[in-house]
C-alpha cells in the first residue's frame, strides 16, 4: 500500500495569510502516522506577480517537503517552471532526475507519478506539447511491469462545469488521452488549477481535481457569478491524500483545521 498527499494552488506570495496555510498543511503532514510516501506538488505553488524572491521561496519551500517525503513538483500558470525544476530535482530523493520541469518519481516499490508540465508562458489556461508527450509516452512504454502509475498535471482536462474555469483548462486533451489509452500501467491522473476536489473519468481512468491549500472554489450556484467571485478564502486549506493498493486508487479530501 502507498500513501500519496497532494498539494496544490499554494500561491504562496510572502505575505502570512498564504504562508499559515501552507504551514498547517506541511505540520499536518509532519503528524502523519504512519506518513506518507510521497507528495505531489500539482502546481501554483508561489506566486510569480507577487513575491520578491521566487527562488528562495522554492528552495525553502523544498527543504520542509522533502523533509517530511519525497516531493514531485510540477509548475502551474503562476510559476516560473524553471525555478521550480531547480529547487526539487536537486534533491537526490528523486528516482529519476530530468532536466526541465518533467519528472518521474517512484513513491513505493509499485507506484509511480510522472508530472507533466501543461503551462503555456503568459497564459492561465494550459497545454501539453509534442515533446512533452512523447517524453510521457516513452517514460510509460519502459514502466517495469506490475507498476501502477498516476499522471499529474496542473490543468484538469476535462470541463467541470464552471464557466470561467472552464475557459483556462487543458487545450488538448484528446492528445493526453491518446497517451493515456496506450499504457494500461495507467491507474488515474491528478490535477490542480481549479481550487476545488472534484473527482471524474478521463480516458477511462480516474481523475481526481485536488482542493486548493490557499483558497477553495465556488460553484457558479454559490457565487451567483458576481462578486465576491470563484476563490473563497475562509473555508481551510485541504489536501487530496491519495491511496493506491493493488493497482486500485482511492482518494481521501482533507480539510486541515487551524
Amino acid at each position: 500500500m502507498t500513501w500519496i498527499a497532494q498539494l496544490t494552488d499554494l500561491h504562496l506570495d510572502g505575505d502570512p495569510p498564504a504562508d499559515s496555510r501552507f504551514d498547517r498543511v506541511a505540520s499536518w503532514l509532519e503528524h502523519l502516522s504512519p506518513g506518507v510516501d510521497g507528495i505531489v506538488l500539482s502546481g501554483d505553488v508561489i506566486d510569480m506577480r507577487s513575491i520578491e524572491n521566487p527562488a528562495a521561496a522554492y528552495a525553502a519551500l523544498a527543504r520542509r517537503l522533502m523533509a517530511i517525503a519525497p516531493v514531485l513538483a510540477i509548475p502551474g500558470n503562476s510559476d516560473d517552471p524553471e525555478l521550480l525544476a531547480q529547487a526539487f530535482l536537486s534533491s537526490e530523493r528523486w528516482s529519476v532526475p530530468v532536466a526541465g520541469a518533467n519528472g518521474s518519481i517512484v513513491a513505493g516499490d509499485a507506484v509511480a507519478v510522472i508530472g507533466l508540465d501543461s503551462t503555456i508562458p503568459g497564459r492561465y489556461e494550459g497545454r501539453l506539447s509534442d515533446s512533452t508527450l512523447a517524453w510521457a509516452d516513452g517514460v510509460l512504454s519502459n514502466m517495469p511491469p506490475g507498476m501502477s502509475v498516476l499522471i499529474a498535471l496542473h490543468h484538469p482536462p476535462i470541463a467541470l462545469g464552471h464557466t470561467m474555469i472552464d475557459g483556462l483548462r487543458l487545450e488538448n486533451p484528446d492528445a493526453l488521452a491518446e497517451v493515456v489509452e496506450r499504457h494500461p500501467s495507467v491507474i488515474g491522473l491528478l490535477a490542480g488549477h481549479t481550487h476545488g476536489a472534484t473527482s471524474a473519468v478521463f480516458a477511462g481512468k480516474s481523475l481526481i481535481v485536488a482542493p486548493g491549500v490557499h483558497s477553495g472554489m465556488r460553484l457558479e450556484q454559490e457565487s451567483g457569478g458576481v462578486a465576491p467571485g470563484p476563490l473563497d478564502t475562509d473555508v481551510p486549506p485541504a489536501v487530496a491524500l491519495h491511496r493506491i493498493e493493488d493497482g486500485a486508487l482511492l482518494t481521501h479530501f482533507r480539510s486541515i483545521a487551524g
